[in-house]
């Protein structure tokens, strides 16, 4: 029974995303590092009927310069602009910086098996000329999470604020509580409290995680529920 409980907690923290009008967008802050990938995993968009989903560069100084979706058989991807990948007979890119997804209905591809999800790849390029590459994760659902994923840069000298990000996991975990999504006492609400403590040391999100043994797709759902 306690598993039981257990499991339909974590799912119901996972694939229930709710929407309110203040948290249309949610802002990406990406800081500098020498790698290639400027992410720890990939962004979660949830996509569903009638909702699009716009991902904006529009705040930094990075073009796309490519994308592709693993499985587009539910989604439709458009730039704004001429996209190596999208369009027919694009040999110039030039400064595109938004993109548009549009859930449709499940197309047939042969030799491509038919799942609820599907991965985005973008690769973009600075002033500089460096080249980035973005990961995010296409889920299919009832109601969408966000409506803009803005990309924003965060400056190297600029401290993080482990304050600000403790009070928004405590706000996801009291929603979660209200929507009965976390219980009191169970064993999950005791990870997330482990969670919640590490990050108050002054450990990252994922050093809290996994010492905590939260998984990413709880951690990402607390975060949404309390911004």
């Amino acid at each position: 029974m306690r598993t039981f409980v257990l499991s339909s907690l974590i799912m119901g923290l996972v694939a229930l995303p709710v929407l309110s009008f203040p948290d249309i967008v949610r802002q990406i802050r990406i800081g500098d590092n020498n790698g290639q990938t400027r992410q720890i995993k990939p962004e979660t968009i949830y996509l569903s009927n009638g909702h699009g989903v716009t991902i904006s560069f529009l705040a930094t100084d990075e073009t796309i310069s490519q994308a592709w979706l693993d499985n587009p058989s539910f989604v439709v991807l458009t730039a704004d602009g001429c996209l190596k990948g999208l369009q027919d007979n694009c040999t110039d890119g030039g400064d595109v910086k938004v993109l548009h997804l549009k859930k449709i209905n499940d197309l047939k591809i042969p030799g491509l098996p038919q799942t609820a999800q599907s991965l985005l790849t973008v690769i973009t390029q600075s002033n500089e000329g460096k080249g980035s590459v973005y990961l995010f994760k296409i889920v299919k659902s009832t109601t969408p999470s966000y409506l803009v994923f803005e990309i924003t840069e965060v400056e190297n000298n600029q401290p993080v604020n482990n304050h600000e990000i403790v009070q928004t996991f405590r706000q996801g975990v009291l929603a979660a509580k209200q929507q009965n999504l976390l219980q009191d006492g169970s064993p999950l609400d005791k990870k997330v409290n482990n969670f919640i403590s590490y990050l108050s040391k002054g450990l990252s999100v994922e050093e809290s995680a996994n010492k905590a043994g939260v998984s990413n797709d709880v951690v990402n759902r607390l975060q949404e529920l309390g911004q």
